[in-house]
């Protein structure tokens, strides 16, 4: 091999070393970066389990708290229907008076109501039955407002010294009234009316007044000749609440020994019927006074009507609160 040759030979093997160098160079870049991207990798694993694990413990919290809100909401309900439990009248024996109520609520508090007092001075024996629109704890809200107004009302009538039969008619326009006045200004702002049956009567004689503000027209079982009869007290009034200078009138009756009121809410009459239910769901007025109808005491008729409840409103949707009271005058 002359000088040349050797030269160019060389020349040829420095030019390999250099691309095997940049080669070697090349491929430890390259087993840096798939190194870096392993790690990378490595690490992007390790974030998503973490967010994971964040996510899954958010989510535990957030159900605790759910569960927390819950439980508390359910407290305060289940208050709210001991509050209004203790609205309503507590189980009284008046001497001319009997009593047969019935109360139920579609939800833990409702917007049903009723009261009843006597005046043993006068001999005067006063009834409410209230049904607030809507149902659930705004309405309950709503029969605390009625039930403070009306006691309020009604008693500090009985304590004036010189109250007296003559006032019967008065005292009904009176309570439709104030309690027209105070719904107005709250419960209208809400949503919240509600209709109105007031009974006033005279124990002596048997004279009664009724006040009608857009209720369920009531029934009256009274004795006609030999036979009792059973028809509606019909008087029409405007709902409480809805215009602040309403105006309120009185029907008059008169009561003898035996005869009975049935005073009732709508949902009565209303409940167990939804779009996709059957008819028989419903219960009717025609029902309703062939059971008053009946020679029974006021209890067993209660109990035909509760019995009669069960059996229509079983398995159907029941919405709105339901309330009915039989009065008898002995």
């Amino acid at each position: 091999m002359n000088d040349i040759e050797a030269s160019q030979f060389e020349k040829k093997i420095r030019i390999l070393e250099q691309k095997l160098k940049r080669k070697a160079e090349e491929q430890k870049l390259l087993e840096e970066r798939i190194h870096k991207q392993s790690a990378l990798a490595i690490e992007i694993e390790k974030q998503r389990s973490e967010i994971q694990s964040l996510s899954e413990e958010k989510l535990r919290l957030m159900q605790k708290f759910s569960e927390q809100q819950r439980k508390a909401l359910e407290i305060e309900i289940e208050n709210a229907a001991i509050v209004q439990k203790t609205l309503l009248p507590e189980k009284v024996e008046f001497e001319h008076i009997k009593i047969a109520p019935y109360y139920r609520v579609s939800a833990q508090a409702g917007g049903d109501w009723y009261g009843y007092w006597e005046c043993p001075r006068s001999n005067t024996f006063f009834c409410f039955i209230a049904d607030v629109t809507g149902h659930g704890i705004a309405s309950s809200m709503v029969t605390g407002v009625c039930t403070g107004s009306i006691h309020c009302k009604i008693l500090s009538a009985f304590d004036r010294e010189h109250f007296s039969k003559v006032e019967l008619q008065s005292l009904l326009l009176e309570v439709a009234q104030t309690l027209n006045i105070v719904i107005n200004c709250t419960g209208k702002r809400v949503g919240r009316l509600l209709t109105l049956l007031g009974i006033a009567i005279d124990c002596a004689t048997g004279e009664g007044y009724m006040l009608n503000a857009g209720h369920c027209f009531p029934l009256i079982r009274q004795k006609q000749n030999e036979s009792y009869i059973v028809k509606n007290l019909m008087i029409a009034g405007p709902r409480i609440g809805y215009a602040r200078d309403s105006k309120f009138s009185i029907k008059e009756f008169k009561l003898q020994k035996g005869d009975e009121l049935f005073l009732y809410t709508d949902g009565l009459i209303e409940n167990g019927g939804m779009p996709d239910d059957e008819p028989s769901g419903i219960i009717n007025i025609k029902q309703l006074k062939a059971i008053f109808q009946k020679e029974e005491t006021i209890t067993a008729k209660r109990a035909s009507i509760e019995s009669l409840i069960n059996s229509c409103w079983e398995e159907k949707s029941v919405i709105d609160d339901t309330t009915f009271l039989f009065l008898k005058y002995e």
